[in-house]
């Protein structure tokens, strides 16, 4: 579990890496990429979540990261249980972990010490989004690909529910 989480942790530390250079150089100075599908465009998003920013409602901090920890945790209590039902290739389940716990991450971090998130890559003219989303995003495809996946759970554990597991793993 360690490695992921340094991977993760590495992955937001290079979130905010980007953000701190977008602030300090190309604040306010938005560029055309590709025209009419993607442009570099940098713009404090204040709203806390996506749901917010398109309802263009204003989320209290405390209860986005009251949402956070939470997902955080569950997010880490899945993984873990995933990781002990299925057999040794756990490829897919892990860059899911990593890419979505590294956007949680990223977002406690926006919401925590930006006061919102610093987006900065604009998609036809629809929305504006940053790496973090990128990592959500990613992580929530590979999830979906594992969960589908014919191999994801290994026959010989086949009879372990996640209580049963959950209780033999307090009970350590």
């Amino acid at each position: 579990m360690r490695k992921y989480l340094v991977i993760s942790s590495f992955l937001a530390a290079l979130d905010q890496a980007v953000k701190l250079v977008i602030l300090e150089r190309y604040q306010g100075i938005p560029t055309v990429i590709i025209p009419g599908i993607i442009r570099f465009d940098p713009v404090q998003n204040e709203n806390l979540n996506w749901i917010a920013s398109m309802a263009n409602i204003k989320m209290p901090v405390y209860a986005m990261i009251a949402i956070q920890v939470l997902l955080a945790f569950v997010l880490i209590v899945f993984f873990s249980y995933q990781r002990f039902t299925s057999p040794d290739n756990h490829r897919l389940i892990s860059i899911g972990f990593c890419a979505a716990f590294s956007g949680i991450l990223c977002s406690f971090i926006d919401v925590v010490f930006w006061g919102g998130s610093l987006d900065y890559i604009g998609f036809l003219n629809w929305f504006v989004f940053d790496m973090k989303d990128m990592f959500l995003h990613i992580g929530s495809i590979f999830i979906v690909i594992w969960l589908n996946s014919c191999a994801y759970k290994d026959k010989s554990k086949e009879g372990v529910t996640f209580t049963t597991w959950l209780k033999s793993r307090l009970r350590k």
